[in-house]
């Protein structure tokens, strides 16, 4: 950390030049420490110069180092480490094709955590940091305040302070370190972002997010305003320039928290292309994609829309209003004939009903209607928005036995040795269950030279082990503890852990971190392993945690002589996957992520033996796993019931309001359905209602004198496709009654739609075999759409039910008697007379010789019939 890069003429390595190292404390001789990385080669290599006799600058950190437009490298100012704090005023450059290093004049200021940038003439511009003045204490002396800077000319090897214009600054005595100086895309402003006060004590530290630019023609700082979100502050970032457009700031951070998060810049637009002013209002701050793209926030604005657009807009809407119109007058009949069928589907006020009553009805229905519609999409709202809860449920394996959590075992600070007893080497670290039996195999070492992990206290000499409950690629070798101790069907009820050192007397640290096995990072890492449950950002992730030792949970630290008891949870964090079935609420699809919990109790323990250095007894807390499931608050399936609840209740407020109408037993299907569906309903209708081709009852009237009483307001909607529209009234004219009374067919069949069914009787003879009919074809209606028969069925069973014989033979006896009597009243029959007709066959028979009698198979129960 703080060192500076710097990206060689070639664009395939970049050169790390000075910072601080772990571990290593330089004084003021050592020479610089400096890396060169190859992108091509994927090598580091020491850069070329540092081994020569030539001479070398001294180690520094938190300088500057910067290439010039002639390809040289500067090196200036710094400290040679916090230990050994002292301010480094030189000036080096160094030539990365010969790799010779030049000690250069002496600058007047040297700085500390201050910017350094190549303008396009080859000069170095430095602002910002702390400086020391030769004239005065060479220690730390002042701020170099935003008033002035000092700037560097490789052409002559000289030094110019810099006056500063920092009218707009409002405060110019308040400057900053360890800020980032990017030059702008134009090379003309230098964008200054971020840094901090350097507060020494480090309770008044103050760290900007805030932007300035300066301008190196006339040497004046602006502040613009600009637009975006905001970054957040931070000091010790890194800044660049992005596709000659952009400006990125990243990394750094703010006392002890590190970021590494990027923000980009749009650059100002150049408002001048001769003199390369730009518009401060431009800059923007905007957001990157994993895409590489870089998409502007900036908001919607009307006079951002092109004159062409709205024409074309225009145009398109005339153009679908003119389709719409066409559509409407070539398809009027059509049109004409759906609102009809809506009007009287709606307007439908009962006979002798007043009008306001049936206006209120329908004013209260729309209301309703609006209402429910409105809760409807209430509903549908909460349940997109629909927040989660989780739900715990205890799963109790088969066999009562749960695994064990892997652990990662590291010892920090104690030396690695060899045993001189066993040969082997230390720290190391023993397993044993509470059985005896030892599971030492399910102990691997790890190889550090991969991946060291980090630690805050820093002492070094890291050794680290990863215990397993299951053998890589080994599932039969599995560790099970059981709240029964069974050696035959278990691994025993808790293990211990022992860690040993040689000299246990030296200071150190034992790390112990938990993690679920299916989701153990180290076995990704160190063992190459694969996890589904597992992605390359989380492996990342980690590691950015690991690195900072941030991790606080499942993580338990022993110094010498710890004995820690450790209980584990097994658990499974069920979430919601971004899938709309989960909108539903019935079989919701989850991710689930095992996890494992721990609880811990730590305690000194001087009596270790011989070469334990702490120990640790690890147990289950409860031999179950608990699932964190989680739901949604509202989903589909509740919100139905919400919508038919409030449908209920308004259904009910029409019906307490305006009294009770039967609903239907038609629904959409029959209602709008057209071509050969539509046909088919009406044919079954016809075919199988028709049979005596009697009137429809509830429509056509017996007789001419009951048509009064089928008077109602508004017109009647023959639904058919060649239907008719006629008004009730027509009905009650004298020529209606004039052709009923002769018998002749009803208006609606004169107007060509003939139908026995709308013909008036005015024969008595034929009345009463027509109102059978009618009665029977109304059965057959009601039995087929209103009631259900299952009652008339049973009763019908039990009527026609077997008695005993004696009160058979009994019924019998009488019968005949009465039988016999009336014979003999009446006297002597005819032949003709002994054949027995029913009356109905009888009057049909001489009266009606064209009528044919209803089979009775049409009388079946709807049900049979289909």
């Amino acid at each position: 950390m703080y060192t500076q890069a710097v990206v060689l003429s070639n664009n395939d390595s970049v050169a790390i030049i000075g910072g601080k190292y772990e571990g290593y404390f330089p004084n003021i001789t050592d020479p610089i420490r400096a890396q060169v990385y190859s992108f091509s080669q994927n090598a580091w290599t020491s850069l070329p110069g540092l081994e020569g006799s030539g001479a070398v600058p001294p180690h520094r950190q938190e300088h500057t180092a910067v290439k010039s437009a002639n390809g040289l490298i500067y090196i200036h100012g710094g400290v040679s480490s916090f230990n050994n704090f002292t301010l480094i005023m030189d000036n080096w450059s160094y030539d990365p094709t010969a790799g010779i290093f030049t000690n250069l004049a002496t600058p007047p200021v040297a700085l500390y955590g201050s910017t350094a940038t190549a303008l396009p003439d080859g000069r170095i511009l430095y602002v910002g940091g702390w400086y020391s003045d030769p004239q005065f204490d060479p220690g730390f002396s002042d701020y170099f305040l935003f008033n002035q800077s000092a700037v560097y000319n490789p052409e002559g090897d000289s030094w110019q302070i810099q006056e500063l214009n920092a009218d707009a600054i409002g405060n110019p005595e308040v400057a900053r370190v360890h800020s980032n100086a990017v030059l702008g895309p134009e090379g003309r402003y230098l964008y200054y972002f971020g840094g901090d006060n350097l507060g020494i004590t480090g309770v008044d530290d103050e760290y900007y997010n805030d932007l300035w630019m300066l301008d190196t023609q006339t040497w004046t700082w602006t502040k613009p305003s600009v637009a975006g979100i905001q970054p957040r502050a931070r000091t010790g970032g890194s800044g660049a320039l992005l596709s000659s457009k952009y400006l990125i700031f990243g990394l750094g951070g703010a006392q002890t928290f590190r970021f590494n998060t990027f923000d980009i810049l749009a650059a100002a637009k150049v408002s001048n292309p001769e003199t390369n002013e730009v518009d401060f209002s431009s800059a923007k701050w905007i957001a990157n994609t994993t895409t590489g793209e870089i998409l502007n926030q900036a908001q919607w604005s009307p006079n951002g829309i092109s004159g062409g657009i709205i024409a074309a807009v225009v145009i398109v809407c005339v153009v679908v209003v003119l389709m719409l119109l066409y559509l409407a007058f070539r398809f009027r009949h059509r049109v004409r004939r759906a609102i009809m069928r809506v009007h009287y589907g709606i307007w439908s006020p009962r006979t002798g009903e007043p009008l306001w009553a049936e206006t209120a009805r329908l004013i209260s229905k729309v209301i309703l209607m609006f209402l429910f519609i409105a809760f409807f999409v209430f509903v549908i709202v909460q349940v997109i928005e629909s927040p989660k809860s989780t739900y715990i449920v205890t799963e109790v394996p088969e066999d009562g036995q749960v695994t064990i959590p892997d652990a990662r075992i590291c010892f920090e600070g104690f030396s690695i040795q060899e045993s001189p007893e066993d040969g082997s080497v230390y720290p190391r670290v023993s397993c044993m269950t509470d059985t005896g039996l030892s599971c030492n195999d399910h102990i691997t070492l790890l190889d550090l030279e991969y991946y060291n992990p980090h630690f805050m206290g820093n002492l070094g000499n890291n050794r680290c082990f990863l215990f397993t409950g299951n053998n890589i690629g080994d599932n039969q070798n599995v560790l099970k503890l059981a709240p029964e101790t069974i050696p035959q069907l278990n691994s025993g009820h808790d293990f211990q852990l022992s860690f040993r050192t040689v000299n246990i007397s030296e200071s150190g640290r034992v790390h112990v971190s938990f993690y679920p096995a299916e989701r153990d990072p180290n076995r990704v890492i160190f063992l190459s392993d694969t996890s589904p449950k597992l992605s390359d950002s989380d492996i990342s992730a980690f590691i950015a945690n690991d690195n900072d030792d941030y991790s606080s949970v499942n993580t338990v630290d022993l110094k010498p002589f710890d004995y820690a008891y450790v209980q584990y949870q097994l658990e499974s964090k069920e979430y919601l996957t971004d899938n709309g079935w989960n909108y539903v609420g019935f079989a919701p699809n989850h991710n689930k992520t095992p996890e494992v919990s721990i609880t811990q109790r730590v305690q000194n323990q001087p009596d270790m033996a011989d070469t334990m250095v702490a120990r640790m007894i690890i147990a289950p807390a409860t031999y179950t796993t608990l699932i964190h499931r989680e739901q949604k608050i509202y989903s589909l399936v509740n919100g139905v019931g919400f919508i038919g609840g409030l449908f209920g209740l308004f259904v009910a407020f029409q019906a307490i309001m305006f009294g009770f109408r039967p609903r239907s037993p038609f629904g959409l299907v029959h209602r709008w359905s057209v071509g050969e569906m539509r046909r088919s309903i009406s044919s079954g209708l016809k075919d199988r209602f028709n049979v005596n081709k009697t009137p429809v009852p509830l429509v056509n009237p017996v007789h001419d004198r009951y048509s009064l009483d089928m008077r109602n307001y508004g017109r009647s909607y023959v639904d058919d496709e060649e239907a008719t529209y006629i008004d009730d009234t027509e009905s009650l004219s004298s020529e209606h009654r004039m052709t009923a009374a002769a018998g002749t067919l009803s208006p609606i069949a004169a107007k060509g739609t003939p139908s026995t069914s709308q013909i008036f009787v005015n024969d008595d003879s034929r009345r009463l075999a027509q109102v059978e009919d009618r009665m029977q074809l109304l059965e057959l209606v009601f039995k087929s759409y209103y009631v259900d028969d299952e009652v008339f069925q049973r009763l019908d069973v039990a009527l026609k039910r077997p008695e005993d014989q004696a009160n058979r033979a009994s019924r019998r006896s009488i019968g005949n008697y009465f039988r016999n009597s009336r014979s003999d009243q009446a006297g002597p029959r005819s032949t003709a007379d002994h054949v027995e007709l029913p009356m109905r066959e009888q009057e049909q028979t001489v009266q009606h010789p064209a009528a044919v009698p209803v089979p009775q198979q049409h009388f079946r129960n709807s049900s049979d019939s289909d």
